[in-house]
């Protein structure tokens, strides 16, 4: 594989033409939100919103038909057999969803996905759930990253 100019330093302080520029200008680009298939699911993924905590629970709000959704936790990754990690930095190093009893280690942590086959019904869903958190102090320190 050939370097790319910026691995080779010659994009610095130069405007790099971009292949898809034309089409994005022109509202003629394809994004994955412009894709629909017959069957196909649209998916969510609720997050955590708390920087540190350890989950609890996960509840799923009465006023919605959750029979009608395809949903996903840590739990249903174990279930099948699967491995509830993927790899950031190494191999294994970050859940793919907390799981109940797990600490959620970032903001934005990803918890629950869901998939409706109606786009529309997504938000609504995303705002049933509620996840249950037991507030743990922030890790602020090279120390207290190491200690954890």
């Amino acid at each position: 594989m050939l370097p790319s100019r910026a691995m080779t330093g010659k994009a610095v302080g130069r405007s790099v033409p971009r292949r898809e520029a034309d089409a994005k200008l022109r509202g003629q680009a394809r994004y994955v939100g412009d894709v629909t298939m017959p069957g196909m699911l649209h998916g969510a993924t609720v997050r955590s919103q708390v920087a540190r905590g350890r989950l609890r629970a996960i509840h799923f709000g009465p006023e919605v038909r959750w029979d009608e959704y395809v949903v996903v936790t840590a739990a249903d990754i174990i279930a099948a057999g699967g491995v509830n990690t993927v790899a950031l930095i190494v191999d294994h190093d970050q859940p793919a969803l907390v799981g109940i009893g797990d600490v959620i280690a970032h903001r934005e942590e990803p918890v629950v996905l869901l998939a409706p086959p109606d786009p529309h019904a997504l938000e609504p869903a995303r705002r049933a759930i509620r996840l249950e958190v037991e507030p743990l102090p922030a890790v602020l320190t090279l120390d207290d990253a190491l200690a954890a």
